[in-house]
């Protein structure tokens, strides 16, 4: 079969010469097999021994691909043309091997040697050097190429500049399509790896100077060239307002400090033109190279703000959840009241499960109705405020409608034919009301008292509920706020996500309120929502 007929045409690898030493980055493990495989196949065609030299893990998966890809075009390797050998040996080992092999080219009748070295990882990426180096300080009789695979997944810019060195070629991914090109010359152009490599990245002298700037780096700030970017890497960092989270690497940073070799990371809060906030990871290495005002310093930022947005479950999975949970459960509602209506006065052990079932009913239905609070809280949507609401109403109706559900004594300690209008919606003063409720009588042993007052100070409504349950430990007196935390004294059978009070607090201050717990003297706790009074003039 003709050698041009066998091998895709789109396939670079083709333009390689024999003879070379290329360097191979790569990302994601797709990259690995779309190289690798193909380097390969032309070793085949040209009647070359092959040998990868790969970790343990990756060998049968490219075995098969090969495999699979050899049948799917007719080409039949003679055997043992394709050789594996475990990248983990000593070098000395992996040495012997590829010796041996070399010597016994002629006598197997290949014309050339084809090498495949994988490295798993930039951080292992000196393992191979023992065995590269052997083969390029002289002039073999039979041809030999040799190809370096490295993941640049978890390298570091100085660590890839300097395996990338010692090879001829470089073979990177850019737009889309792979390329080859020749070995750099890194102490004229400090940024050229960063540059093949795709990398946002900054050079920077010791004053902090901007000196260069990648194409990628241009784009992400949207910017034409490099004086958009600022003269200083302090007017940089003013003008894209970053904010160090870990504090390592901040605008007035002494540079000139930094010893050669080293290496900062932070994280950063900025503002880019055309996405927005923004958190990206930063590095800040200090190099061997030189330019005309001194050493040189790379800052490579790496934007990664898809992985540090929560996933929007809030959004679009939770209230579809909800929905699908609430259906069947109105259902089960509905016939659990069928059958109690049609069940004998004798029957009274069936009519009690029935309504522990309605009871479990409910606690789910409670759940489901926090989740879907909670994902209409996070998409933050405001709240209708213009309503004058008669709180004093509103509190006497909920808790009439507790008492008649609960053997706790309920108390109202305020004056119930004295309205007090609050500006706000009765809809989410009310879910606020029962969710103190239904925690003061959670927490409080059966037959204890809560006390219901209602206050008022300046131009404030204060409503307080006060219990006599099992309290809350001071050092979590904040903490109950947050979204799915539970009290560390909370009983294991008291049911909940741990979203009530969060819901009600962020509900309490988009109402333009608060609400607040205090431990009680005597045992238990007070929860306090406050509320603005409504303006007596609308």
């Amino acid at each position: 079969m003709d050698y041009n007929e066998s091998v895709p045409e789109n396939s670079m690898l083709l333009e390689l010469p024999r003879e070379t030493h290329i360097c191979h980055f790569y990302k994601e493990h797709a990259e690995l097999i779309e190289v690798v495989v193909p380097y390969i196949l032309q070793g085949i065609l040209h009647n070359d021994m092959c040998i990868l030299v790969c970790p343990k893990f990756r060998k049968q998966e490219l075995a098969d691909v090969l495999w699979a890809t050899c049948n799917e075009m007719n080409v039949e390797p003679a055997q043992e043309q394709i050789q594996f050998i475990e990248s983990g040996l000593e070098p000395q080992s992996t040495s012997h091997f590829l010796q041996e092999k070399y010597l016994s080219l002629g006598d197997l009748g290949y014309e050339g040697l084809k090498i495949s070295f994988i490295s798993a990882d930039c951080r292992h990426m000196n393992i191979l050097d023992a065995q590269e180096n052997i083969y390029f300080c002289w002039r073999p009789k039979i041809p030999i190429t040799v190809m370096c695979s490295y993941s640049i997944k978890n390298g570091e810019l100085q660590s890839i500049a300097e395996i990338a060195q010692r090879h001829k070629f470089l073979l990177t991914k850019k737009g889309g399509k792979w390329q080859v090109s020749k070995g750099c010359n890194c102490s004229n152009h400090p940024l050229c790896f960063a540059e093949i490599l795709d990398q946002n990245a900054i050079g920077l002298d010791t004053a902090g100077r901007i000196i260069d700037v990648t194409q990628p780096c241009l784009n992400l700030f949207s910017c034409d060239d490099i004086a958009q970017l600022g003269e200083t890497f302090e007017e940089f960092t003013h003008d894209y307002s970053a904010k160090s989270v870990i504090q390592t690497i901040q605008n007035k940073i002494p540079l000139a400090k930094m010893r050669y070799g080293e290496t900062l990371q932070d994280c950063w809060k900025m503002t880019l033109p055309e996405k927005g906030d923004a958190n990206l990871l930063i590095n800040l290495h200090k190099t061997m190279w030189r330019f005309i005002t001194g050493d040189v310093l790379i800052l490579t930022l790496h934007d990664i703000t898809a992985f540090t947005k929560p996933y929007s479950l809030t959004d679009e999975i939770i209230p579809m959840i909800v929905h699908e949970i609430k259906n069947p459960l109105q259902t089960l509602k509905a016939t659990n009241d069928l059958v109690k209506l049609s069940l004998e006065k004798e029957q009274g052990d069936l009519a009690h499960y029935i309504s522990m079932s309605d009871m479990y009913i409910d606690q789910i239905a409670g759940l489901t109705e926090d989740l879907l609070t909670l994902s209409r809280l996070q998409t933050s949507k405001p709240i209708n405020n213009e309503m004058n609401v008669d709180l004093t109403q509103l509190l006497t109706e909920v808790v009439g409608s507790f008492a008649t559900q609960t053997d706790h004594r309920l108390i109202l300690l305020f004056d119930q034919n004295t309205p007090c209008y609050v500006a706000g919606n009765p809809c989410r003063i009310v879910q606020i009301v029962t969710n103190l409720l239904q925690n003061a009588v959670k927490f409080t042993p059966e037959g204890g008292q809560i006390w219901i007052d209602l206050q008022v100070h300046d131009n404030t409504a204060v409503l307080i509920v006060e219990d006599e349950g099992i309290g809350v430990p001071p050092e979590e007196s904040e903490r109950i706020f947050e979204p799915f935390f539970r009290s560390s004294n909370a009983q294991e059978h008291q049911s909940g996500l741990g979203l009530g009070l969060y819901i009600s607090k962020r509900l309490a201050n988009l109402l333009g309120g608060d609400l607040l717990s205090k431990p009680r003297p005597q045992a238990g706790t007070i929860m306090e929502l406050s509320l603005p009074l409504a303006d007596p003039d609308l």
